[in-house]
């Protein structure tokens, strides 16, 4: 069961998604398409591990940003990767600069 504040969005139902696939939500607004996406990317339902899962909300803030960085930016653990990745990078041609002296 699936539920949202004051509604039963799903009672007793299964879902199949298959990798590779895509799939459109279509409904009324207000009917529990957003938050059953919520659910799906916080893995309170069924999500093999190795599927990457990221949402990005419908109202997205005007950037100049393209739209791939606009969805890598919703995965906060890949902003964490990279920015980790751009400070081990600078610090290991820190460390060959200083070594070549």
């Amino acid at each position: 069961t699936l539920t949202a504040p004051g509604q039963t969005l799903f009672s007793n139902a299964t879902i199949t998604i298959v990798q590779g696939k895509r799939y459109g939500i279509l409904g009324p607004n207000g009917m529990g398409k957003t938050t059953i996406l919520r659910h799906i990317a916080a893995r309170d339902l069924p999500v093999p591990l190795n599927w990457d899962v990221i949402l990005v909300e419908q109202e997205a803030k005007a950037s100049n940003r393209s739209a791939v960085e606009e969805v890598l930016a919703a995965d906060l653990k890949t902003v964490e990767l990279l920015e980790r990745e751009e400070k081990l990078l600078a610090q290991l041609e820190e460390t060959v600069l200083v070594e070549q002296e």
